[in-house]
């Protein structure tokens, strides 16, 4: 098949438009000129009959004319006749029907009329003309009633399928009779039928939801009066079954010719749907699905509504509440997470019954609420109210039987001219939430500047200690490059090079080394006065404020947890240091590493793995190391404990009870505990020779280690007084100022380089 160039194509396409409109004009010119041919075939019937000769001679006698028309006209009148029928018939077709109607019956009156004026003689004939023109008007008007029937047929036909076909109902209201028709569809989206439903406008508007009554005769007033465009509205209907649908109306007003409104006509649709998807898809975004309170999101717009009010207002003030559970994890922990969500949805039930519809309570995430206060008057009012919600939040929470207590921390902060933007306030009441958790459970704190200050220095120095560990572990990591250099095992010239680049890719390593450090108090035999072993403290010399004591940056890393890579940092790189000394001093191998390990590191999985890999790292021998943990951590969970601990034990580590008499103890596991060591805390030690009751507590603890074959370090002995009672009952080990403060490596290396082992 060959396709035609560009032209032939444009051609074709021209041509078939030419023939369509041929068609057309062709059909349309056949419809139109059909009556008057018809007419005009008639008229020429009765000519030719005569008929139309005896109409001729009965109208001349009518009208006394003398001489009728002649015969020799009579034969060619039929073709006059069927030429201008046929002409006439073929041009006013192009008129408009109205048009066409005037020009056939001015033709018919006014020949008529003018065979009347001329009167007998005149020879023009009267009857035929006049019986053409009236029968082509009449077969013209007969047909446009007809074309009219057929044309409103079909259009009734294809309003009544669009109707079936739509899902929306008809109503049109007639001002004038105040009567409304409804459809079918209309009354079947309310669940009636037939004449359930009358047309009287009180049928519609007396099963409008009261709330939206007012919106939809208001929104009718306005398009009648020409304020909107059109119609359009959306209300709630009640439906057969006693609830509301919602349905959404729109139309247009029909005016007369002077400009009044007639006839109201609209159509109404069935928006429950999309409305309850609507609503849905909203609670889903600003909702929490568990409490159905306001989630952060719902919270952060009231809350600015309140801001943006305030603003406006300045006499109005309101207040925010940042609840928080306290220690809700252990919750969770200890009756699993479907309990402790139904403990959250019941607090958040407890809470909501609780306050006046006016304030608002949300839930942002996890075990926080936030409360918001409106119309507050005076402080004092806001922290009665943090009473009151810590004393609902106190009482039992029955789960399946069993009785739960919480208590909670609440940060609060009242409103501020300086407050515009949400975050700002949410955060200040998070840092006073923080500073309430501080002082301990169930306390309330209300915000001041002084808690902004200390969180932005408290989170300075979570920064420095995050980048002090990072330097630390690279410093770490060189030094362990250069300790497998130096082992003659590992001759390799490839690691020298990896060192070398390593070491030049940080200039700054001598710095590195002096921010984080570890140093080391000995602790001594009170029998022969030797250093026995050291215990490992972590000491940071900061970059711009100096040396912090442990107890300004523990805290920080245990509460931001830092304390997991900190502790790990100390472990490995004592243990590195430990395996020094005692390759440089073979005979005192009996020294051993105390090294503290945090609550943290003591949960995690794959712990003991982890120290196995520090000792193959180090090549330290286990016997030489000992963990310390302190006496609340083998105690809160002390059935799970045991396992760990055995499991630390078959590496061949010594165990040590840390701060032992200050924390709760239960003497029955401890046999079951494969502990080497107990640590008598320092508050015990320190005040033997100044009060009885810590003497006989200290000489407790020796009888009962001693009974269960355990070995006694105790802590904090600072004078000859104590270390004299220590010896006289019999404890094994000292440690605190009166023998040596912690020291750096290089004292500790000269410690031993004098000691002379026994």
């Amino acid at each position: 098949m060959i396709t035609p160039s560009i032209p032939e194509q444009g051609l074709h396409s021209n041509f078939k438009h030419f023939n369509f409109k041929v068609k057309r004009l062709t059909e349309k010119f056949w419809w139109q000129f059909l009556p008057a041919g018809l007419a005009t075939l008639v008229v020429v019937i009765l000519l030719q009959t005569g008929v139309c000769q005896v109409i001729e001679a009965a109208l001349c006698d009518a009208l006394r004319f003398k001489d009728p028309l002649p015969d020799r006209f009579q034969e060619w009148l039929w073709l006059v006749t069927l030429s201008v029928g046929m002409g006439l018939g073929a041009w006013l077709p192009r008129w408009r029907f109205r048009y066409q109607l005037m020009t056939w019956l001015s033709l018919c009156l006014g020949w008529g009329v003018l065979g009347w004026l001329l009167g007998a003689g005149s020879q023009i004939p009267v009857a035929a003309p006049m019986l053409l023109f009236g029968l082509c008007g009449s077969a013209v008007t007969l047909t446009e009633s007809v074309r009219t029937y057929v044309l409103l047929r079909q259009s009734e036909k294809r309003y009544a399928l669009a109707l079936c076909g739509t899902t929306e109902g008809l109503w049109d209201w007639n001002l004038r009779t105040d009567r409304i028709d409804f459809s079918s569809r209309w009354k079947e989206m309310l669940g009636y039928e037939g004449e359930e439903i009358g047309d009287r406008p009180t049928e519609w508007f007396s099963r409008v939801h009261p709330s939206d009554a007012d919106a939809l005769k208001l929104a009718l007033a306005d398009h009648c009066q020409g304020q909107t465009p059109h119609l359009e509205c959306e209300y709630r209907l009640l439906h057969r079954n006693g609830s509301y649908r919602w349905m959404h109306s729109r139309g247009p007003v029909v005016r007369n010719r002077w400009g009044i409104v007639e006839r109201i006509i609209g159509f109404q649709a069935d928006t429950t749907d999309r409305r309850e998807a609507e609503m849905a898809l909203q609670r889903t975004v600003f909702y929490d699905a568990l409490t159905e309170l306001p989630n952060r999101t719902g919270f952060m717009h009231r809350l600015q509504q309140a801001i943006d009010e305030a603003q406006a207002h300045p006499t109005i003030s309101f207040a925010v509440l940042w609840l928080d559970i306290d220690q809700f994890k252990l919750v969770n922990n200890s009756l699993g997470n479907t309990l402790g969500d139904r403990l959250l949805a019941a607090s958040a039930q407890r809470l909501k019954s609780f306050l006046m519809p006016e304030n608002i309570v949300a839930r942002l995430g996890g075990d926080e609420f936030v409360v918001l206060l409106s119309q507050v008057q005076y402080a004092h009012d806001v922290t009665r109210m943090a009473e009151r919600l810590q004393q609902l939040l106190s009482l039992p929470f029955n789960l399946d039987g069993r009785e739960v207590f919480i208590t909670v921390s609440i940060g609060i902060v009242l409103s501020s001219a300086h407050y515009t933007q949400t975050e700002p306030l949410l955060r200040d009441a998070d840092t006073a939430m923080h500073c309430a958790k501080a002082l301990g459970k169930a306390q309330y704190q209300v915000f001041d500047r002084t808690m902004r200050t200390r969180m932005l220095l408290k989170l300075q120095l979570e920064n420095d200690l995050r980048r002090a560990i990072a330097q630390g572990e690279r410093y770490a990591n060189m030094m362990g490059i250069a300790t497998q250099i130096d082992s003659p095992r590992l001759p390799d010239h490839r690691v020298l090079e990896t060192y070398a680049d390593r070491l030049a890719a940080s200039p700054d390593l001598s710095s590195l080394h002096q921010q984080l450090q570890i140093y080391y108090q000995p602790i001594v035999c009170l029998t022969t006065g030797l250093v026995v072993g050291f215990e490992a403290l972590a000491r940071w010399k900061h970059p711009e404020q100096g040396f912090l004591p442990p107890a300004q940056f523990i805290p920080v890393a245990e509460e931001s947890g830092l304390i997991i890579p900190l502790g790990w940092w100390i472990l490995r790189a004592a243990c590195r240091q430990m395996k020094q000394w005692l390759t440089a001093f073979p005979e005192q191998g009996f020294l051993t590493l105390s090294v503290n390990l945090s609550s943290r590191q003591f949960s995690m999985l794959g712990l003991t793995e982890q120290i196995r890999q520090i000792l193959r790292e180090t090549e330290l021998n286990p016997a030489n190391l000992k963990l310390e943990l302190t006496e609340s951590m083998v105690m809160e969970n002390a059935a799970h404990v045991v396992d760990v601990l055995y499991q630390i034990r078959a590496l061949g580590i010594h165990l040590a009870i840390d701060d032992f008499g200050t924390g709760y103890s239960s003497l029955s596991y401890l046999p079951r505990f494969p502990i080497n060591t107990l640590k008598i805390d320092r508050s015990f030690v320190s005040q033997m020779d100044t009060c009885i009751d810590s003497l006989e507590i200290v000489r407790t603890i020796l009888v009962l280690a001693h009974n269960l074959g355990i070995d006694v370090t105790a802590e904090g002995v600072e004078t000859l007084e104590q270390q004299e009672q220590l010896l006289e009952m019999q404890c094994e080990f000292g440690q605190g100022y009166f023998f040596s403060e912690p020291m750096d490596v290089q004292a500790i290396t000269q410690l031993l380089e004098r000691q002379q082992p026994y």
